[in-house]
């Protein structure tokens, strides 16, 4: 989980979005989301399951790692569909 939110973290800098490191995890999903709205719920879901796992002690299982893993693709996926229909 950890390693998909800071993923989202680094494409959204590659993207030019600012992102600071007094942000919460969810204000940084907010502001992400509000810039590409097509992926909000993906955004919103790595980072709600960031937050669980880092600061709620919630140890993830298999089943939530492979969803976090679907999250991320299907994110990309969008981006990707988005990017491609921006140029």
């Amino acid at each position: 989980t950890t390693d998909a939110f800071n993923k989202m973290r680094r494409l959204a800098r590659f993207l030019g979005i600012s992102s600071h490191s007094n942000q919460t995890p969810y204000e940084f999903a907010h502001n992400f989301s509000h810039y590409i709205p097509d992926i909000s719920s993906e955004i919103e879901e790595i980072s709600h399951r960031f937050v669980l796992e880092t600061y709620g002690a919630k140890k993830q299982d298999s089943t939530d790692l492979i969803q976090v893993r679907r999250t991320w693709k299907s994110l990309k996926y969008s981006l990707m569909r988005t990017l491609r229909n921006i140029t």
